[in-house]
This record gives structure tokens, C-alpha cells and sequence, in this order.
């Protein structure tokens, strides 16, 4: 029997033994008691009115943070707005210099004599046409002629 009992701890191929088992005990069963919770209705109260208070806080908090930043947004919006205004301001002060160079009748004269070649032309040169009234609008103080003569000149 010692000998069986030997070989019931030996593990073949192994010098271990195997561990005894002990057998499982039973546990009792210890059933807590409920206990019965009264509700304190006044920390209660003050709990949700300190809730309602950090929430009131908090959105009016986050109000400001957004009226602050659209505020913020708008005023630089109207700083763009205003760089861009002066600087069309400039360029149409620069347009309207050049408006009244370019309609400069000695300009015009020096530079269609001078750099493109041009002269007054000579009698030869000049043909007069007659033209019907063709205009369905008449200005204000026309004439009452029917025809109208042109003055063109070619060079040759």
C-alpha cells in the first residue's frame, strides 16, 4: 500500500512528485443584511441647486467665448475690408491721373505726331461724304439738316 501510494505521487519521466490534493471545503454562505437607505432630501436639494449653478456658470462662460470670438472675427473682417477699400481707392486715383493724361489733347497730338508718325493731313488728302440720317435718336439740339458731312483723311 506504501508503495501504491509512492507511485501515486510519481510522475513518470520526472523526479517531481505531484502535489496532494486536499479536498475543496464547502463555504458557507454569508447573506448581507439590505440595508435600508433613508434619502436626505435637503443634501439632495442643495447638491442639484450647486449642479445647477456650475452648469448655469459653465453656459454663461461658453456665451461670452462665442460672442467674444464672432466679435473678433467681425472687427477683423472690417480691418481686411478697410486695407482692401484704401488700396482700391489708390488704384482708382492712380486710373483717374491716367484717364486725364490719356484725354490730354497735346498728348495725344505729341504722341500720334512723335512716336507714330503721323501729320495733319492735306487738302488732297481729304474726302467729304454726305450721309443720310440714319440715327433713330437725335440729341438734344441737332440740327434740322438731314445730312451730316464727315471729314475723314487717309494717308497715303
Amino acid at each position: 500500500m506504501e508503495e501504491e501510494r509512492r507511485n501515486e505521487y510519481y510522475s513518470y519521466g520526472n523526479l517531481a512528485t505531484q502535489p496532494s490534493r486536499q479536498p475543496e471545503r464547502k463555504r458557507k454562505v454569508v447573506r448581507k443584511k439590505k440595508v435600508v437607505r433613508r434619502v436626505n432630501y435637503d443634501i439632495l436639494k442643495s447638491k442639484l441647486l450647486y449642479l445647477g449653478f456650475v452648469v448655469y456658470a459653465f453656459s454663461l462662460g461658453l456665451v461670452y467665448v462665442v460672442g467674444s470670438s464672432f466679435i473678433s472675427t467681425k472687427q477683423t473682417d472690417i480691418e481686411t475690408l478697410q486695407v482692401d477699400l484704401n488700396n482700391i481707392a489708390k488704384e482708382n486715383l492712380l486710373l483717374t491721373e491716367q484717364l486725364e493724361k490719356v484725354n490730354d489733347l497735346d498728348y495725344i497730338y505729341n504722341k500720334a505726331t512723335g512716336e507714330l508718325g503721323m501729320g495733319n493731313p492735306d487738302t488732297s488728302q481729304v474726302k467729304y461724304i454726305t450721309l443720310a440720317n440714319l440715327s433713330y435718336s437725335e440729341p438734344l439740339q441737332a440740327p434740322k439738316e438731314s445730312k451730316k458731312r464727315i471729314q475723314l483723311s487717309f494717308k497715303p
